[in-house]
């Protein structure tokens, strides 16, 4: 009784700062649905894929970010799939859609012995739609998948999505 309170009658502005260590998670194939086509057994041709703003062909790296990506400021984003050395060569069909409307439908030959490519989608002047966008990679002429990659695009000058949607992407440590 009589003591002063623990708190003062007005709030005060309180700003925290600090770091956080985020690794990327590499997406994997993996079937998906019970109609999905099964990988063959053994290593899959395609042992990751990754999606981001910035990359580089001189570093082989991207500049930019990655996995949770600006709708505008962005420029392109690269898909990099990167392929086991079992000796995978052949047409690949990739495709980048939102939700379920296909994007940009692309593809390639992929020679015998490399060990990445990349697909790039220029991004519209508009920006890309917000939300969660996906890359498949197919064989072309059986349509046999061979991995995806999901990404979430957020919009201009908001503030990116939550920390659930980096935990999805990212491995956090402290």
């Amino acid at each position: 009784a009589g003591g002063r309170p623990i708190l003062p009658g007005r709030p005060r502005a309180c700003v925290a700062s600090g770091w956080l260590r985020l690794t990327e998670k590499l997406a994997v194939p993996k079937r998906r649905g019970p109609r999905a086509r099964p990988l063959p057994a053994g290593p899959a041709p395609v042992a990751a894929m990754r999606v981001g703003c910035g990359w580089s062909d001189d570093g082989y790296e991207f500049t930019g970010e990655v996995s949770v990506v600006p709708g505008r400021s962005c420029g392109a984003l690269a898909l990099v799939a990167y392929v086991t050395n079992a000796g995978f060569e052949g047409a690949v069909t990739i495709l980048w859609s939102h939700g379920s409307r296909t994007v940009r439908r692309s593809g390639g030959q992929i020679p015998k012995g490399f060990a990445m490519f990349i697909d790039r989608l220029e991004v519209p002047p508009e920006g890309l739609a917000p939300g969660r966008w996906a890359v498949r990679l197919a064989e072309a002429e059986s349509g046999r998948p061979l991995g995806g990659r999901e990404f979430l695009v957020y919009v201009g000058e908001e503030p990116p999505p939550g920390l659930a949607a980096y935990r999805e992407f990212f491995a956090l440590e402290p």
